[in-house]
């Protein structure tokens, strides 16, 4: 099925302020992610080498597509993490930097 749906999951966003970087947090409810592959997959995240048998069919190549736009335009220093406990939630954090306005540029 194409487009929105609704699941009878729990879903959290939280947004914020750190310091000079905004936080935005997605968390579920869902099935989790075991530590092996979500080691793999942060590691994949900061590393920015990935491979298909850890990131498979179930999003993470959308994550790492995200991931790469975050660090092409915010730089290196920001990213994709994951955290999540098998059987509880899974939630995943991005972390960009503020961009500040001065006339028509962003700096």
């Amino acid at each position: 099925m194409n487009g929105c749906y609704i699941s009878w999951f729990y879903h959290k966003f939280t947004i914020y302020k750190k310091n000079k970087d905004v936080i935005i947090e997605v968390c579920d409810d869902g099935k989790g992610i075991s530590k092996v592959k979500l080691d793999a997959l942060n590691f994949q995240f900061e590393s920015q080498i990935y491979d298909k048998d850890v990131s498979g069919d179930d999003g993470a190549i959308g994550l790492a597509n995200i991931n790469k736009r975050i660090k092409l335009f915010y730089g290196s220093d920001y990213s994709i993490k994951m955290d999540s406990e098998l059987g509880k939630y899974t939630k995943v954090i991005m972390r960009i930097a503020i961009l500040e306005s001065v006339g028509d540029i962003n700096v």
